[in-house]
């Protein structure tokens, strides 16, 4: 029996950790957007004002942003420029998503 086949270029360190990590959070936008546009339809079911229309479109705005980096993130072979990159754009997109609805 023969061991893993050897990968050109080495063994990939970082790369796994900043995949999950962005993957981590862009999954978690994609359900605090969920819960945000529920809040809203049920707002508008009572009658109530809910998260309103701002909050509801820049949420589903900035996941589609993060899921598309992520995208390229996943897609992206080895510790690549365009991988890096897109991944700082998901931090990017969660600390706009932060500061605008839910710190400031």
């Amino acid at each position: 029996m023969t061991g893993p086949s050897p990968r050109r270029g080495g063994p990939r360190r970082g790369a796994p950790i900043w995949r999950g990590l962005t993957g981590a959070l862009t999954a978690g936008w994609v359900v605090v957007t969920t819960v945000v546009v529920v809040a809203q339809l049920a707002a508008w079911g009572s009658g109530g004002e809910g998260p309103g229309t701002a909050a509801v479109v820049g949420h589903l705005g900035g996941s589609a942003l993060a899921l598309g980096a992520q995208h390229v993130v996943d897609r992206a072979r080895g510790t690549s420029l365009s991988a890096a990159s897109a991944g700082a754009g998901v931090l990017g997109v969660t600390a706009a998503l932060l500061w605008l609805f839910w710190y400031s």
